[in-house]
């Protein structure tokens, strides 16, 4: 199982976004979560969070060109060998569905109501232990057919912010400075 996590200064956080989904979908894969908080400004501020599956064939090259997005601030990969996992699960449930088959050969041997009745509950408890182990199946063939990448896209800061900021703090120093003189008068 694949997953990697890079953050990304881009130039435009939206349009950077939509690139990344692009070249997700071409390479087969496609965004499974994603999470904005945009300025509405030209210059494209604020930050994306995406969440790609990417076909794990294509996993590097795909990661190789999303970090051309921008500049790459930090990159986090890691590989988890689920072998075995996959390998127990298989064999669980090809158990579970010998176990059914067994099960329904003795109900149509059943000699009263309680034997029938026993077999149909046990039957049932069977199937649910299968359809679960299916479940966890089709749950690691995505895993191990996909890796996930999370980008951190970054905009510009505003650099209005920025001077805001500075503007408010010479305007209380002079604030203080001006109660420090009427005091003394």
């Amino acid at each position: 199982v694949f997953t990697s996590g890079m953050t990304i200064k881009v130039s435009n956080a939206g349009q950077a976004a939509a690139r990344a989904a692009e070249i997700a979908r071409t390479a087969g894969g496609y965004v499974s979560q994603e999470n904005a908080a945009l300025r509405s400004s030209p210059r494209g501020g604020g930050t994306v969070v995406i969440q790609l599956k990417i076909p794990v064939a294509a996993y590097a090259a795909t990661l190789t060109v999303l970090s051309t997005l921008g500049t790459t601030g930090s990159e986090q990969q890691q590989a988890r060998v689920v072998t075995q996992q996959v390998a127990d699960t298989a064999s669980q449930v090809t158990s579970d569905q010998a176990a059914i088959a067994q099960l329904r050969a003795l109900l149509r041997q059943a000699g009263s109501v309680s034997q029938l009745l026993s077999i149909q509950n046990q039957i049932a408890g069977q199937e649910s232990a299968l359809e679960s182990m299916q479940a966890q199946q089709r749950a690691l063939d995505n895993q191990t057919s996909y890796g996930t990448a999370t980008l951190h896209l970054n905009g510009p800061v505003k650099a209005v912010a920025r001077a805001r900021q500075h503007r408010v703090t010479r305007h209380r120093a002079g604030e203080i400075g001006r109660a420090s003189c009427r005091e003394r008068v």
